[in-house]
Order: structure tokens, then C-alpha cells, then sequence
């Protein structure tokens, strides 16, 4: 098979047979090192290695497109290009030569020639594109036997057609199948009806946007269904960023041309601008309880007995405070309950106290201080901390003998860490000893403490 300029097309196996990827090559000669064949002598058996298939490229005319080859475990899409793949032998296996007593081989002696081209009984089509593989025994077609197989032993002629084509030439075939050159495809005519190229195509420059001054590529072939004039510009964008392409002059129709969408041309370079406009948003922490409740006295008058967490607010007025979000960058709204009342302070925990309802979407409203919503006392804030606590009577400090065990409690203001603490209750017979933190949980049992220590003492 040939590849360009009239070369031919080589592609190279290993030892054991299996293609080399790389190729192929396009060379007047076998290369001596290696083991290379022509791809029309590896052609036809379709046989894999490994489950991958081989495929080599073809341009517009027929010839093998140089480093080309591909391993894929199924045939690749044609591109929008004019250009398809054929199928080569992923693993060589050496043709079988019938025995002969003579000294002519493959129909004539040589290696063969494989083409790929157009095959029919109606001179009407003879340049029509296709497919069809057909062989001769030298490196031109004219005056040649065409045959149908690689092994040059079935004559293409004996399936009944009389007509190919092939890299833009036209061929009649006699009883014999000896090919007669007709002439160029360029050249046929037919009395069918030929549809128009439904496409306008165009030299354009290529610039890669947003840069629309510097040229990238000259004389770049476009083509798009809308026409445009000299100097317009189109612009595509494939996935990777803009191209932008200004229209040169107009150029005679080809497959290989890029597609563009050329609806819309413009006189100036439509690139997107690539100005970005930074917003500096400031955000200020705030003291904000993590539970809420249903009514605004008591939400002020449980304060942050419930916990508290830092969130941040775009003002300091707590008046306009309108939402609270979990990131500084301000773009998680907090959400809580709908409808409750949640109580907040800038500077905890000396600072004052504040309420207001959340409503859905996390908006804040009839915010105002705890104390024109209560009274106009003070507002102390206590801190709880949460424990697990095993239960005991103060007749009976026996560490193995808990009346109750992991119980979840809560003390004001003091902070016993990981445990292993003894609480007396005030006004109560029961101790506790703390076996481990614990964090919030608004269903604790409140211990308030008259004495502790790391012993069981007496009760109080």
C-alpha cells in the first residue's frame, strides 16, 4: 500500500510477531533492520494480540498517514476529515505460499500492492468514495491484473464488477481484469443531479483567545454553514478555550478543512474578555447560641446555657445583623429552626446580649437586646459543662457497687477535663464520680456540686 509520494508503507512486529507501535513508516525501501512488512501484505485477518485491534490511518486519496497506528480493543470514529482507518493485523502471520514448481509467485512474482478505493458495475459512480481493498502485483494500477485477494490468485473481475477507483483516479477492467486508466475523478462527469457543498469555506488566521494579536497559525482552513465576508471574525470554542479566526479570503472546498460555526461574524476580534472583577467582602465573628427556642424571653433568659458557636456576619451593628454564616468568606448561610429565637453577642462573653427570629433561608429579623425584651437586669451568662457519671449513695461509696451507671450530667463553671473526679451533690445524698467529658445534650441531669475531690468522702 502506498503512502505519499509513491512510497510504500511499512509497519514493523517483534520477534513473536506482535506490531510495534510508532509506525508506520513511509519509505522507497524496506528498512534492513528489523522486521518490517508492508501494510498490504498485513491486511485482511484481522488478527489481535491481546484483545487489541490495529488500525492504521488513510487520508482523502487513499495513502497511509505516517505514525498513525493505533492499539485499541475497537475500531476508532472517523474524524470530520475526510480520512478513515483500515484494519491491520495486530500479530504477522506469514502468508501461505501454495507450492510451486516454478519460480513465479503471487500472480507475477514481487510483492503486492494493496489499494483501497471505490469498486462497482455502474461507470455513473466509478468515482464515488468507498472502501473496498483490492491488490496488484506491482506498484501501479494501469495495465496490471486488479485481483480481489493479497495472495494475487482471484481476479477482481470474476465478482462481475468492471469499474474502480482509487487516490483520485478511474479505472476500466477488461475480461482479464487488466486495469485501463480512464482518467482523473476530477475530471468525471456524469448525468446525474450533484447536490452543492451545503458548506462555505475560507483561509483564515488563527489566534488562540484572549490574545487577538498574535498569529498562531497562517492560511488556517475553516469551513462553516453561513457565509461571511473578507476581514470578519469567527471564533470556536472546542472545550479547551477560545479560537478565534479572521477570515483572509475564500478557498475551493476540502474535507480536511476545520469546522467552525461561522454564523455571526463579527468585524473585531470576539474573544471573551479575560477581565476579572475581585470582591473584597468583610466578615466579623460572632458569639451565637447553638440552640434556639420558640419565644424571645426565653430565649434571652437561657442565654448560652445551651452552647454557643462561632459564626460570622458581614456588620458589627447587631441591629442589621440580617445572616449568619459558617465560613468567613461569607457563602454558607447558617440555617437552624425556622421560626425560633437564637440569642448573639460580639465580644462574649462581656458583651451584650442580643435576640432575634430566624426565619427560612437563614434571614435574621426584629432583632433587639435582651434586655429592653425581658427586664432591665443583667444578663449573667453560665457556662455547663457535660460529664458521664456513674451514681452512688453516701452509705455507700463502694466503687464497684454504682446505684446508676453512665449517666449524662451537667455542672456550672467548672471543668474536671477527661474525669476520674468525685462530686458530693449539694442537699442530696448522691455522689458522682465522672468517667468521661461528654459534649452538649440539653436532656443532662444538672448536679449541683457542694464539694468534689479524687476521693469518696463523707456526705454533706
Amino acid at each position: 500500500m502506498l503512502g505519499r509520494n509513491g512510497n510504500i508503507a511499512y509497519v514493523r512486529y517483534d520477534s513473536h510477531g506482535r506490531i510495534v507501535p510508532g509506525g508506520p513508516i513511509i519509505s522507497p525501501y524496506r528498512p534492513k533492520v528489523g522486521f518490517w512488512q508492508p501494510v498490504s501484505l498485513v491486511t485482511g485477518n484481522n488478527v489481535t494480540s491481546n484483545a487489541l485491534r490495529a488500525f492504521v490511518r488513510l487520508d482523502a486519496y487513499g495513502r497511509v498517514v505516517p505514525s498513525s497506528l493505533l492499539l485499541l480493543s475497537k475500531e476508532p470514529s472517523n474524524a470530520d476529515s475526510g480520512t478513515y482507518w483500515l484494519e491491520i493485523n495486530a500479530i504477522y502471520r506469514p502468508p501461505v505460499v501454495p507450492t510451486t514448481t516454478t519460480t513465479t509467485t503471487h500472480g507475477g512474482g514481487g510483492l503486492p500492492t494493496a489499494w483501497i478505493g471505490r469498486v462497482t458495475s455502474d461507470p455513473a459512480s466509478a468515482c464515488y468514495p468507498g472502501n473496498y481493498v483490492f491488490y496488484t502485483a506491482s506498484p501501479t494500477i494501469n495495465g496490471n491484473i486488479v485481483y480481489q485477494d493479497a495472495a494475487l490468485t482471484i481476479p477482481l473481475a470474476s465478482v462481475g464488477v468492471v469499474y474502480i477507483s482509487t487516490v483520485g483516479y478511474y479505472y476500466q477492467l477488461n475480461q482479464n481484469s487488466v486495469a485501463t486508466l480512464l482518467g482523473p475523478c476530477s475530471n468525471f462527469t456524469t448525468t446525474t443531479t450533484t447536490t452543492a457543498d451545503p458548506l462555505y469555506y475560507y483561509l483564515t488566521n488563527k489566534y488562540n483567545c484572549p490574545d487577538c494579536s498574535t498569529i498562531v497559525e497562517s492560511n488556517f482552513l475553516i469551513k462553516g454553514s453561513t457565509p461571511v465576508n473578507i476581514g470578519d471574525w469567527v471564533i470556536r470554542n472546542p472545550g479547551t478555550g477560545s479560537i478565534a479566526f479572521q477570515v483572509l479570503s475564500v478557498a475551493s472546498p476540502n474535507p480536511s478543512a476545520y469546522l467552525v460555526d461561522t454564523y455571526g461574524g463579527s468585524p473585531t476580534c470576539p474573544c471573551p474578555s479575560t477581565t476579572t472583577t475581585t470582591t473584597t467582602t468583610s466578615s466579623f465573628a460572632w458569639t451565637v447560641s447553638s440552640s434556639s427556642v420558640s419565644n424571645r424571653t426565653s430565649a434571652c433568659n437561657y442565654g448560652f446555657d445551651y452552647g454557643r458557636q462561632t459564626l460570622w456576619a458581614s456588620t458589627t451593628d447587631p441591629n442589621t445583623v440580617s445572616k449568619f454564616y459558617t465560613d468567613q468568606s461569607l457563602t454558607q448561610v447558617y440555617q437552624g429552626n425556622i421560626n425560633d429565637y437564637y440569642v448573639y453577642m460580639m465580644g462574649w462573653p462581656s458583651g451584650q446580649l442580643y435576640v432575634a427570629q430566624m426565619n427560612p433561608g437563614g434571614d435574621l429579623t426584629s432583632q433587639q437586646t435582651c434586655s429592653s425584651s425581658t427586664t432591665t437586669t443583667t444578663t449573667t451568662t453560665v457556662i455547663y459543662y457535660y460529664y458521664y457519671a456513674n451514681r452512688y449513695v453516701c452509705t455507700n461509696c463502694n466503687f464497684n457497687s454504682p446505684v446508676e451507671t453512665n449517666v449524662l450530667i451537667k455542672v456550672a463553671s467548672l471543668n474536671f477535663g477527661d474525669g476520674s473526679i468525685w462530686l458530693d451533690e449539694l442537699n442530696s445524698s448522691n455522689r458522682w464520680y465522672i468517667t468521661s467529658a461528654s459534649t452538649y445534650n440539653p436532656s443532662a441531669t444538672l448536679v449541683q456540686i457542694a464539694a468534689y475531690g479524687t476521693n469518696c468522702g463523707g456526705c454533706q
